[in-house]
């Protein structure tokens, strides 16, 4: 017998249970009426076609009754060891007793509910449109739980990174959460945010939505760790507005989780504007990564660059999706897409589309995308030289990985995502 899979009225329903913090009636009528016109993608719809969210859409969930985590718990999860800018979320629900936060004019970071209790200042801050990009979004948006909320004032450099955890888990129900973050950086200012995803027990639905905007002349630089449970489930939607002369750097690590689907859009609202998106899926067994990327040159003088790797083994399935957008009126405009993948199994799977829309003539805009196995030869070269072949195995995908790890500025991050990957590439055939 077929399973039934859950539809919208399900996802609407559980929703609205789990909303916790109100947003204003102006934003949440235009969200309804996005949200009216949207249906869970099927195989149907361009974007999703080969997204395997059926492995979503055959659970159930649950808005759980754990809403504070242990600090035995806490400390048995493998996260990076900083102590400072710290805000912990456990089922979308503020953990004040595991975060830290180092008390300065120049920024703040704090959960979004805090700021809604205190003041106003949240809800008239300019936000991007990021409700209109899928359903999944338009739910988080109409309904959120909680979330983190950053602000960067003008001209402010602040060296520490900022560290936002967020947890999902329940030992006894299949969770569902849903959080907001928004990110300002405003003009001049500098900043960096390491995210990681975590679970502990079973894991369960994390329903992720991220803003960001970074002004003129500002840098920004957002690091994503998602290391989870085998029978978690993450959708993550990020929305970037960037203004004249801004930076934008985003690293991306999907290495543990039943299914994640990573959606990040830029917008180039001013020129001169450079944005640099790295990632690197690891997927093992049946599990399934999906990366969307869209980046929208809509000004002239503009660069980007995605360079996303990718190794799959055992049956597990990923997928790079990148479009370059580049307006008419956005001459001198550089883009390069870059897609490589190593396929470990005979059954492992991954498809990869990178595509340029163009619309101006004073371009240099590149695309390109390989999908191979490891240099059998290689392999034997090193075993000659008295080297295992599990071992050598393990040189070459950290060869195949590098270029993305070295472009990790922060020392402490770099080394634990090495730490992760020497555990992640052990098992790998």
């Amino acid at each position: 017998m077929e399973q039934t899979l859950i539809n919208k009225e399900y996802l609407l329903e559980l929703a609205q249970k789990a909303q916790s913090i109100q947003v204003s009636d102006s934003y949440k009528a235009k969200v309804l009426e996005a949200l009216e016109q949207m249906d869970i993608p099927t195989p149907k719809d361009e974007l999703w076609r080969k997204s395997k969210i059926k492995y979503l859409l055959e659970q159930k969930f649950q808005i759980t009754e754990s809403k504070q985590l242990s600090k035995k718990d806490f400390d048995a999860l493998e996260k990076l060891p900083t102590r400072t800018n710290t805000l912990v979320f456990y089922n979308s629900n503020f953990q004040a007793h595991l975060s830290n936060i180092e008390q300065n004019t120049d920024y703040i970071f704090s959960p979004t509910s805090e700021q809604l209790l205190n003041s106003n200042f949240v809800k008239n801050t300019e936000k991007t449109s990021i409700y209109k990009e899928n359903i999944f979004s338009a739910l988080a948006a109409a309904y959120p739980q909680n979330g983190a909320f950053m602000y960067i004032k003008k001209n402010k450099y602040v060296e520490k990174p900022f560290h936002l955890v967020l947890i999902d888990g329940s030992p006894n129900a299949n969770v569902f959460s849903q959080l907001n973050n928004l990110f300002v950086i405003e003009s001049g200012a500098q900043a960096q945010i390491i995210v990681s995803q975590l679970s502990t027990h079973n894991g369960g639905f994390e329903n992720t939505n991220t803003e960001v905007i970074v002004g003129e002349n500002a840098n920004f630089e957002q690091s994503i760790i998602q290391n989870k449970t085998g029978n978690s489930f993450n959708i993550n939607t990020i929305k970037v507005e960037q203004k004249a002369s801004s930076n934008y750097k985003q690293n991306t690590f999907s290495l543990k989780s039943k299914l994640i689907r990573n959606n990040t859009i830029v917008d180039f609202e001013g020129e001169n504007a450079t944005a640099k998106l790295n990632g690197l899926y690891v997927p093992v067994n049946q599990e399934h990564f999906d990366n969307y990327l869209l980046v929208n040159h809509n000004n002239a003088h503009c660069n980007s660059d995605q360079i996303y790797k990718g190794v799959a083994d055992d049956k597990s399935t990923a997928i790079f999706f990148g479009k370059v957008y580049v307006a008419p009126d956005a001459q001198q405009t550089y883009a390069n897409q870059s897609n490589k993948n190593l396929l470990l199994s005979d059954f492992a799977k991954i498809s990869s589309k990178p595509q340029l829309e163009i619309y101006a003539d004073d371009v240099a805009c590149s695309h390109g995308s390989t999908t191979g196995q490891l240099d059998q030869d290689a392999i034997f070269f090193m075993q000659a030289r008295g080297i295992s072949k599990k071992s050598a195995i393990k040189l070459l995908l950290f060869a195949f990985a590098a270029d993305i790890l070295e472009d990790i500025k922060n020392t402490e991050l770099k080394e634990y995502i090495n730490e992760l990957l020497q555990v992640r590439f052990n098992p790998l055939k």
